[in-house]
């Protein structure tokens, strides 16, 4: 009985234990001291000029000010009673206290006038001759970052031996000024790699190359809240992620390889070519191979003379131009003993008898011209083609007319099928 007593005594002792961890971690914020983003430093000045608590980044390290107190020389910022280095760095809260040392009434002395540049004013110090210089304060200009101090255009630092040679001196605060950026990441979601840009704030946004991804096409990047960001665009001066918004590339295709792929009117489509069904001519009209010939259109024909190479009696060629006798062409051509050759009729009073009498004679068809959709036939032709008598001239032709199988239409003289290509 009493064994089991004193097991839920050591129960309830646990439990209470437990509850009490828990409520602990409750008021403290769940958090740890050391465990802290951002803390706080308190400047105790120990009786001199205040300095007012900063927030800085846990573990960062933090250049310590420097502290004025009339009279006295600054030693260094002391935690627990220990000093510690004018560049360090804390996990947690702290407040750091000013050591001071006086300055002897009989001790020679300069004073420091400090020209902030622009910057928080920052009262004048004391210090001993030929002392080393104890820290020295940091003041502060929004926008700029304090590099240090100079005076006569060397630069002055702690433990610089200060001379009263030179009478009371005056330090001039030198900044850097500060340029504020801000990192894009970007998440290509599946695509190649992009690396992060860091950009100048209040300035453009200078995109890089987009990126690729295997079987899409890039659109556009976005940020968190779906907006688009283009090159060009200013951003807010924050770090950010924009990503890649993809577009699936579609494949087409045609129903086989007979057809081929092309674009119309910004749709894809797909051509074939087929046979012709037949080829016809007109009832009023007459067959001759591929053309339709109308015997009832015709007009005459236009003969012409061809310059023509003939043989000089004797021998010998000329190139001699033709003259035009009915539906002949006559080439004839003077020697130097003849002054004329007459011609009779339309037979040349000669013929045949060049060698005698110095004239020499051809006698050639002349060559039928016809225009436009005209084609010259002869009586002989008209008979034998067509078995009709009909005058030589020239007649109307033109192309038969094709036509097409089921689902094919004639474009430019061929038997053309389209159909939409499909997506894969």
């Amino acid at each position: 009985m009493k064994k089991k007593s004193l097991i839920i005594i050591i129960g309830a002792l646990a439990a209470v234990l437990i509850i009490g961890i828990v409520l602990l971690v409750v008021l403290n914020g769940g958090k740890k001291g050391g465990n802290k983003s951002e803390i706080t430093i308190t400047y105790n000045t120990n009786g001199g000029v205040k300095i007012e608590s900063v927030k800085v980044k846990a573990g960062e390290k933090v250049k310590l000010p420097g502290a004025q107190k009339e009279g006295y020389t600054f030693l260094g910022w002391y935690l627990n009673n220990k000093l510690i280095e004018n560049e360090t760095s804390f996990t947690d809260d702290v407040t750091l206290v000013a050591g001071w040392k006086k300055i002897s009434e009989d001790a020679k002395t300069v004073k420091i006038k400090f020209d902030s540049s622009g910057g928080n004013t920052v009262s004048e110090m004391t210090v001993e001759c030929n002392e080393v210089l104890p820290q020295l304060p940091i003041p502060t200009y929004n926008g700029y970052a304090f590099i240090g101090w100079t005076t006569s255009g060397k630069g002055i630092t702690q433990g610089t031996k200060i001379s009263c040679d030179n009478g009371d001196l005056t330090f001039i605060a030198n900044w850097e000024k500060i340029i504020k950026k801000f990192t894009v990441t970007f998440n290509s979601d599946g695509g190649s790699k992009v690396d992060p840009i860091e950009v100048i704030c209040d300035e453009e946004l200078t995109m890089p190359a987009n990126p690729t991804k295997d079987g899409y096409t890039f659109v556009r990047w976005e940020d968190k809240n779906a907006n688009p960001i283009y090159d060009k665009a200013k951003l807010d001066c924050a770090d950010i992620e924009l990503k890649a918004i993809w577009e699936k590339v579609k494949v087409w295709k045609c129903p086989s390889s007979d057809y081929k792929m092309s674009e119309v009117n910004g749709k894809k489509v797909c051509t074939t070519t087929g046979t012709v069904k037949s080829e016809t001519c007109p009832t009023d009209t007459q067959a001759d191979g591929t053309r339709c010939v109308k015997l009832s259109d015709h007009v005459a024909a236009t003969l012409s003379c061809a310059k023509k190479q003939i043989t000089i009696p004797g021998g010998g060629q000329e190139n001699a131009t033709g003259t035009l006798v009915g539906s002949q062409c006559g080439y004839h051509k003077l020697d130097s003993t003849e002054a004329t050759c007459t011609q009779d009729g339309g037979t040349w009073t000669n013929a045949g008898n060049e060698t005698t009498n110095g004239c020499y004679v051809d006698i050639s068809p002349a060559v039928a011209m016809c225009s436009g959709d005209y084609q010259y036939y002869t009586a002989a032709d008209l008979q034998s083609k067509f078995n009709i008598t009909n005058s030589t001239a020239c007649y109307k032709v033109f192309s038969k007319v094709k036509t097409c199988y089921e689902g094919y239409e004639l474009v430019n003289g061929a038997c053309t099928k389209t159909v939409d290509a499909v997506e894969e």
